[in-house]
């Protein structure tokens, strides 16, 4: 859908603001690069990038749907939206950008509460636990 996207870019005349990276291999570094993490789905289960953006800092706006409260803390690691309102996404972003106090606050909770809850550690602890409670011995019963 790339085509369709740089069209629909240049007809809406902000093709010399947007950027199609396409595949890429320093996605940390792109990350760090940003000012804020934007994920406005309308449907959403677990999303990698949400974590990945919070582990590393960014602070996040993102559309309050499926897992996302789950890894968003509403004010405390980030901000959530209502799906489908630009405005409430536009004024979050600005709060964002026009408080950096704020925004690094974020940042650094959803740092912390990303490798206390989704680290690889974490998560490998977390499969073990369930192998070990599947594979435990059970008692029938008499």
């Amino acid at each position: 859908m790339r085509s369709d996207m740089e069209r629909l870019a240049a007809e809406l005349g902000i093709d010399d603001a947007v950027r199609f990276l396409g595949h890429r291999t320093d996605v940390a570094d792109l990350i760090g690069a940003a000012d804020v993490m934007l994920l406005t789905s309308r449907s959403e289960a677990q999303s990698q990038s949400l974590t990945q953006s919070i582990g590393l800092g960014l602070p996040v706006v993102a559309t309050a749907v499926g897992g996302v409260p789950e890894v968003v803390m509403h004010e405390k690691t980030g901000l959530l939206v209502p799906p489908d309102d630009p405005g409430q996404t536009a004024s979050a972003i600005l709060r964002i950008a026009e408080d950096p106090v704020f925004a690094r606050s974020l940042g650094e909770l959803g740092k912390t509460h990303a490798l206390q809850h989704y680290s690889l550690e974490v998560m490998l602890d977390r499969s073990e636990a369930v192998y070990r409670e599947l594979c435990a011995p059970r008692m029938l019963p008499q």
